[in-house]
């Protein structure tokens, strides 16, 4: 089997070659280890799979590694997304294809739609916006096609993804409020994605035992997948005014301030008069004019965290027998307007 860090640099090394940074030699190791930080086992381990590719070749330790181009893969790679994207696709798009690859989109509203079927069609899949489910993970596999998840996967340990470091983001967000005051704050997710909630509402009582915070009814809430998220807003919103212990700020990763809206207008449930509304926006996303609201977002787009599942994949593509491999990234939070302390 291959570290990450071995396979990572023979994806590196192939990509140079593509991209012509490399023409007919290999540089001598001593140049690779310094170019990617790693001992010469490393380097030598890295260029295997190049090697029995027939990629590289060396008649003699005189002569060098030379480079044989024509061996070069080339085809199809597939992006399935579960969320329709209009400008980030491009950015990724235009990366693969300088390594020389074709690529097939497929977007919810596309009138051609991804088959399980046609997935030897691609020489590899990369899965974003929660497209990913367990059962396409699993004939994935079967078929042998070289996929990477750009999510976190809970159900499946044999999955290679890469997604933004969730517990970091929490945490931040957790340590800010209670510097600000606030002793009462939940969490409100909703995702395709299976498995997300629920592993989330965990990773939400792991951290509030963490700073000595009381696990409340609505920590434990996980909200359904085959649901609208109306319905499961009101819900949770239930729950956190049925304890009469209602939080001071509601932490959601996408924009509820109209379904919210609509609940304070129906007078169903009872929301305090200072409750108060942050969520995570897009940074094309305009922010909220509504006065208990607040936003922040993420300093690097979506399409960054893309092209590191692409290049994750790249490195399957090259050593499909390597184990699956999980990379998280922390993304540096920026906040539209400060959160004032709360109101007593």
């Amino acid at each position: 089997m291959y570290p990450p860090k071995v396979q990572t640099i023979t994806f590196r090394i192939e990509q140079h070659i593509r991209r012509g940074f490399y023409h007919d030699l290999l540089p001598v190791n001593d140049i690779l280890q310094n170019e990617f930080h790693a001992a010469r086992q490393t380097i030598t381990r890295a260029l295997r799979p190049l090697f029995a590719s027939g990629l590289l070749e060396c008649q003699s330790p005189r002569s060098g590694i030379r480079i044989n181009r024509d061996k070069l893969s080339y085809g199809t790679i597939a992006i399935v997304s579960g969320a329709n994207m209009i400008n980030e696709e491009k950015n990724l798009v235009k990366e693969i294809t300088r390594d020389d690859f074709d690529v097939k989109v497929f977007m919810p509203s596309d009138c051609e739609k991804f088959h399980i079927e046609d997935a030897k069609r691609y020489c590899g899949i990369l899965l974003i916006n929660s497209s990913l489910t367990k059962e396409i993970a699993v004939q994935l596999q079967r078929l042998g096609v070289p996929f990477v998840a750009c999510n976190r996967i809970s159900f499946s340990p044999d999955v290679s993804y890469v997604d933004y470091d969730q517990e970091s983001h929490m945490r931040i967000l957790m340590k800010n409020l209670l510097e600000q005051g606030y002793c009462r704050f939940a969490f409100f997710y909703f995702s395709p994605l299976q498995g997300y909630n629920k592993q989330s509402m965990i990773i939400v009582r792991k951290l509030k035992r963490e700073y000595g915070l009381p696990i409340e009814s609505y920590d434990r809430f996980t909200a359904a997948l085959n649901k609208p998220v109306d319905d499961e807003l009101k819900k949770f919103l239930w729950l956190c005014s049925k304890g009469k212990k209602f939080p001071e700020i509601l932490i959601g990763t996408r924009n509820l301030s109209y379904e919210i809206q609509q609940v304070k207008e129906q007078g169903e449930i009872a929301l305090p008069d200072h409750f108060r509304f942050l969520f995570h926006r897009g940074k094309n996303v305009r922010i909220s004019p509504l006065p208990w609201v607040y936003t922040y977002y993420f300093s690097s787009p979506n399409w960054r965290l893309w092209l590191r599942s692409y290049e994750l994949l790249r490195e399957r593509m090259l050593i499909p027998e390597s184990k699956p491999v999980i990379r998280l990234q922390i993304n540096p939070l920026i906040w539209d307007h400060p959160i004032p302390p709360p109101e007593n």
